[in-house]
Formats: structure tokens, sequence, C-alpha cells
């Protein structure tokens, strides 16, 4: 159903009437959306919009889907269903499913973190917070120092650097951000200063001044900082949902230890002493 498909643009997104809706069909047999939509999702790791996740893609996969379904009535017509090998993998894919299907109830009925524990757990480990010193910086970047003192002096005289980074800025990285670089720590610019000890001299500026022309690799720059940030720790509220996410995932694996150690407990388990290989001696 390939209008069916177009129609849904790029969204990962569906009804529960889309997902059961057929896509396509081969030999009697129905490859609805939530099938092709799982394919899209393995391929665009999640990600919604742009080509992974659009109509081609999702038309691509539902052909994939149908083929299977040929080629699995085929094996089927042949016999093959019976064949020792096939009946093993499928016991695997079985067992398989039924373990990631009960770890999953295990982990989603462990204890929820309480605000106290994540609290407890932020301070035990206030190493992990810990952040260097950081730089908030725009840069613009030419190609000769005459170029970089006349935008300078523009500056001084009340232009605004962001603009100047727009227009004349040989970084197109960062051009149409008004030369914004973000915040740089402090330790990447100890990295820097020993290949580039200029900039990195420049990124470590005043807040406020725009730097005379500094010379790297790439040519000259104006650096402008607006403000550092001391060294210090992440702030709880940064950090909590991270936090929450493993302890969550802590939780969950001692639920399924438990849930092991209880069935261990209930089963007659026998351990073989001595096992002998025949052939060799000894």
């Amino acid at each position: 159903d390939e209008a069916f498909l177009r129609g849904t643009g790029t969204r990962l997104s569906a009804t529960t009437a889309e997902l059961e809706h057929a896509a396509a069909s081969a030999g009697g047999k129905q490859v609805t959306y939530a099938e092709v939509l799982d394919e899209v999702r393995r391929l665009s790791r999640g990600k919604e919009g742009g080509h992974a996740s659009g109509p081609g893609v999702k038309i691509e996969m539902a052909f994939m889907l149908a083929d299977r379904l040929l080629l699995g009535q085929a094996a089927l017509k042949q016999g093959l269903g019976k064949d020792p090998a096939v009946r093993a993998a499928a016991r695997r894919a079985e067992r398989d499913a039924l373990v990631r299907l009960l770890s999953a109830r295990s982990r989603a009925e462990a204890p929820q973190p309480t605000i106290i524990d994540l609290e407890t757990y932020y301070r035990e480990q206030a190493a992990q917070w810990a952040r260097p010193a950081r730089h908030r910086c725009a840069h613009l970047l030419v190609a000769l120092r005459e170029e970089a003192e006349k935008l300078r002096s523009r500056v001084e005289k009340g232009e605004i650097f962001a603009d100047l980074a727009r227009e004349y800025s040989r970084d197109f990285s960062t051009a149409a951000a008004g030369g914004a670089v973000g915040e740089i720590p402090e330790d990447r610019l100890d990295e820097m200063a020993k290949t580039e000890p200029a900039l990195a001299a420049a990124f470590r500026g005043p807040p406020g001044a725009v730097s005379a022309p500094a010379k790297s690799r790439a040519g000259f720059h104006l650096v402008r900082c607006d403000v550092v940030f001391p060294a210090g720790f992440a702030p709880f509220t940064e950090v909590k949902a991270l936090i929450a996410a493993r302890l969550n995932a802590r939780n969950g694996d001692d639920a399924i230890r438990k849930h092991i150690a209880g069935l261990r407990a209930s089963a007659r388990i026998e351990v073989v002493p001595k096992i002998v290989l025949q052939g060799i001696a000894g």
C-alpha cells in the first residue's frame, strides 16, 4: 500500500489503526505497518525525520518483509520446517523472547528510586559532577591579519561582533550563529595551548573584550568571550534525570538477580563433578 506508506511521511509514531493496517501482503499473508515501523526504527536508530524514516525507506522495508514471507512459504512447501536446525533455531528464538519479556516485567516491577535515593547518590558520587571552568565565547576567522585588525576596529567603533562574524568569518560551521562556539572547558584550552597557544590565550580573554588577532593554522581569529563560568559541580537538578536512569537500571538488575536466585532455590540443579572426555588419555 504505497499510498498509505507515503501518507505517513517521516513519522515514527502511529495510531493503533495505522499499526494494524496491512502495508503489504504476500501469499495470502499480511505485513502490518507495525512490522514495517520496527524495521524502519532499527535502520534509523529511532531518529525521526529525514530520508532514513521517510516514505521511500518504508516502502522498501514493506517489500523486504513481503519477500521474507514468500521465502518462508516456499521453505515450508519444501518441508524445511521439519529440519532439525530450523526447529532448534525456533526453540532458541522462543526462549530468548520469553526471557526478554520476563526480564522486562521484572524491571517494570522493580521499586522506583525516591528523591532521597537520588540525592544520596548525587552526594556519594560527587566526583562525577565536577566540571572545570568554562568560557562561553564567539570568534570569527579570516585569512589575513590586516583583515582581522580592520574588523576589530569596526567592533571597537560600535558594530556588532555577531553581524561581522556572519558576514566575514571563514569558519562556516559557526558563522551562521554569529561565531558562537559555545562553552569551552578549561581542560580543552589546556590541550589547545599545546598546538595553538595564541588562540587558546584569546579564548581565555576577559569577558566582553575582543581579542587582538590570534594566529592559528587556519588563519587569524578575533575572539570575544561573554562570560567565564568558574569550576564547580553540576547542580542536582541538571543531573537528576541521569541519576534516576542509572538507579532504575540498577534496581532492575537487582530484581532480575533476585528472581533468578529464587528460581534456583526452588529448582533442583545437579552439578556434574567430573566430565570424562573420550579420546584424551589420563
